[in-house]
C-alpha cells in the first residue's frame, strides 16, 4: 500500500510541478514573452562582447536603457531605436520587441527603468 501512495504522491508532484507559469517579478509569461526576454538578453550581450569588452554588464545595459528611456520609462519605439544603433536589427523582431512591452508594460506599452534593468 505504501508503493501505490509513492506512485499517486509523485505523480501529484511532478502535475504539480509541470503546472507552474514562469514569471518575472509579479507577472506570469508566455512562452512566447520568456524566448523574446532571452533574445532580448543575448542580442544586448553579444553587443557587449563585441564593443565594450572592458565594461562592467550593468554599465552597459544602463547606458544602452539611458538612450532608449523617456522620462524614466522605456517604450518600444526607444528600444528600437537602440537596437538599429547597435546594427543588432537582423536579430531581433519587431514582434518579439512587441510581445515584450504589451506582456510587461500592460495598458501603456511601456516598462519603468528599474524594472527593465531587472528584465535584462
Amino acid at each position: 500500500m505504501s508503493a501505490r501512495f509513492l506512485l499517486t504522491r509523485t505523480s501529484q508532484t511532478l502535475l504539480l510541478k509541470t503546472s507552474i507559469v514562469p514569471s518575472v517579478g509579479r507577472r506570469n509569461l508566455s512562452s512566447q514573452g520568456i524566448a523574446a526576454v532571452k533574445k532580448l538578453r543575448t542580442v544586448l550581450e553579444d553587443y557587449r562582447r563585441e564593443n565594450c569588452t572592458q565594461e562592467l554588464p550593468s554599465r552597459v545595459k544602463k547606458q544602452l536603457l539611458q538612450e532608449a528611456q523617456t522620462e524614466g520609462f522605456v517604450d518600444q519605439n526607444g528600444m528600437i531605436r537602440v537596437i538599429q544603433n547597435i546594427h543588432k536589427n537582423d536579430q531581433i523582431s519587431l514582434n518579439d520587441l512587441e510581445v515584450i512591452f504589451r506582456e510587461h508594460g500592460g495598458q501603456t506599452s511601456s516598462i519603468a527603468v528599474e524594472e527593465m534593468m531587472k528584465l535584462l
